[in-house]
C-alpha cells in the first residue's frame, strides 16, 4: 500500500487552504491512501487552555486489531506545536506500534498561525516500532510504502496480542 501524509501549512483563507490541498493530493495520486493534519483547512483552535493532550492517549482498541488482523493502520492526525515534547511523542507512538504490531502513521502541521508554531515531524512507523519514514518541520508530502505483510513478521516474531487478557481489563 502506498500512503500519502501531506504535512501543511494553514491561513485564514479556506479556499486558498482547499486549493493547496488539492493540489498535494494531485501530486499523491500514486498512493492508495492521502490525509492531512488534524482540522485541516481551517487555521486551528485550541481546545484547552494550555495544551491538547488527545495525542498521548493512543489506544488501540483490542477488538479492531482482531477485526482487522494483518491490515492494521492506525492513522493520527495532529496538530502538535513545537512548544510540546516531540521526541517524548514519537517513543511513545513507536512503543504503542510495537506492542500493537500494527503501522501507525502521524501527519501533522506545520507552520505559525497566531502564538503557535507547529512542529511538523510527520512519520510512520512500522509494527516493529521502527521509523520508517520521518519529515522535518516544512511543508512537504511523505510517500511511503507499506507492506501489511511486516504485521504478520512481526506477530510470528514475538506475539505480544496473545499476551493480553481483555478479560483482566477494568472499566
Amino acid at each position: 500500500m502506498k500512503l500519502g501524509l501531506v504535512q501543511m501549512s494553514m491561513t485564514n483563507d479556506l479556499a486558498a487552504n482547499l486549493e493547496k490541498s488539492l493540489k498535494y493530493c494531485d501530486l499523491a495520486k500514486v498512493c492508495d491512501l492521502v490525509f492531512f493534519p488534524e482540522i485541516q483547512l481551517t487555521p486551528f483552535f485550541p481546545q484547552y487552555e494550555k495544551q491538547c493532550v488527545d495525542d498521548y492517549c493512543i489506544d488501540i482498541d483490542d477488538i479492531a486489531i482482531q477485526k482487522f488482523s494483518e491490515k492494521t493502520l492506525v492513522i493520527v492526525p495532529t496538530a502538535n506545536t513545537k512548544a510540546e515534547p516531540m521526541e517524548i511523542f514519537e517513543w511513545e507512538m513507536r512503543v504503542q506500534a510495537m506492542q500493537n504490531q500494527v503501522f501507525i502513521a502521524m501527519c501533522n502541521r506545520v507552520g505559525t498561525e497566531g502564538e503557535m508554531e507547529f512542529a511538523g515531524e510527520s512519520l510512520v512507523i512500522a509494527p516493529n516500532g521502527n521509523v520508517i519514514i520521518k519529515a522535518d518541520d516544512t511543508e512537504q508530502l511523505l510517500i511511503c510504502d507499506i507492506d501489511f505483510q511486516e504485521v504478520k513478521t512481526a506477530r510470528k516474531k514475538q506475539d505480544y496480542l496473545s499476551l493480553r487478557r481483555p478479560e483482566q481489563y477494568i472499566g
